[in-house]
């Protein structure tokens, strides 16, 4: 399984953990009933992401960009220079 798959199946896949967490939040805020199989559920998948992409390598691509790419939404609108 090449990179590109590997990172595309653990994108899917926590976005499952993550309705897997509001839906448990849910249950348990309204009191509807026990969540263990969820939990257990939401901790295979986790773990399940860890195998095919480690955590370490997520945290180190995702929080070092490269200095060059900035995101458009990221920058600031150009200030006014007219005064009042």
């Amino acid at each position: 399984m090449d990179v590109d798959t590997r990172k595309a199946r653990v994108k899917s896949l926590k976005r499952i953990i993550n309705c897997l967490s509001i839906e448990i939040k849910e249950i348990k805020t309204k009191g509807l009933g026990d969540t263990e199989e969820l939990d257990l559920a939401q901790e295979s998948i986790s773990r399940f992401c860890e195998k095919i992409w480690p955590f370490s390598i997520a945290t180190k691509r995702s929080t070092h960009p490269h200095p060059t790419s900035h995101s458009p939404h990221h920058r600031h609108p150009p200030r006014s220079t007219a005064r009042a």
